[in-house]
């Protein structure tokens, strides 16, 4: 069994080092790959090769490879990357985020009209590859993540079908880190909502 630890961006460098990584492993003879990753996302084309990557690899090698999150995993390595696991893990502590693809542009009006053309193709390959997984519909996807980011708890990934399990990592008796925000109670006993999560620390 062997283990790949990636926790960087995704792009055209670090996609390779992955690879190469992974090949090693299988060269040594491993038959199990535990990817450990923390990854704010990146290239949705090169998370898209990883994509197929992991699923040629798995399957012409007979590898097993577990996606196991460390920390926090958003965009494209939680859509794309970490949905080509044959298992998905998480650390109870980790989050996850989705969201719309984002781009940037420049150019005429037709160029930046083909350029938001593109990205409308390849953010649609990225839905399909999230929906084939999870247990919620394409249409409840774009909604949550529509013009904003939608973080995610290890237990509501679990959830979604994000991922398969949350790990175990804490002894009998230890508190675990909350689940999601309870609602804090104000004069009078009525419930008001929390207006928001701290997550700058996350950007």
């Amino acid at each position: 069994r062997g283990t790949v630890r990636f926790n960087f961006a995704i792009d055209e460098q670090t996609s390779t080092f992955l690879q190469d990584q992974v090949d090693e492993a299988i060269a040594c003879g491993c038959k199990e790959i535990t990817l450990s990753i923390t990854s704010p996302g990146g290239s949705i084309y090169e998370a898209l090769g990883l994509f197929d990557y992991f699923h040629y690899v798995q399957r012409e090698h007979g590898v097993r490879i577990e996606g196991r999150v460390n920390g926090y995993v958003a965009s494209a390595s939680a859509m794309v990357v970490l949905q080509a696991m044959a298992h998905r893990s998480i650390y109870p502590s980790a989050r996850v985020m989705l969201h719309e693809a984002h781009f940037g542009s420049g150019g005429t009006t037709s160029a930046v009209g083909k350029q938001l053309a593109e990205v409308r193709i390849v953010q649609k390959m990225a839905f399909n590859v999230l929906s084939s997984r999870v247990n919620i519909t394409e249409a409840q996807l774009k909604r949550e993540t529509l013009n904003k980011d939608w973080w995610i708890s290890a237990q509501k990934a679990r959830d979604i079908g994000l991922v398969d399990k949350v790990l175990d990592a804490y002894p009998p008796g230890h508190v675990a880190p909350l689940d999601e925000p309870k609602p804090s109670r104000t004069k009078g006993n009525k419930i008001k909502p929390l207006e928001g999560e701290l997550l700058d620390f996350f950007m």
